[in-house]
């Protein structure tokens, strides 16, 4: 159970439309602590704070 909101939905619950790009810090561990389902219509980023990012050197 969420102690807690966030502003998108505060926002959503008032009809307005949310959405969010970055890095989102809220929680990645568990799909009910990602951004869709905590208020946000639209997401594009990150879940994790840090990208893993690999190169393959030929």
């Amino acid at each position: 159970m969420n102690k807690c909101v966030t502003l998108a939905e505060v926002l959503k619950s008032a009809g307005y439309q949310t959405f969010m790009s970055g890095k989102w810090h809220v929680g990645y561990h568990g799909i009910n602590r990602w951004p869709l389902q905590r208020g946000f219509d639209n997401y594009y980023g990150i879940l994790a704070g840090l990208p893993i990012i690999l190169i393959q050197r030929v």
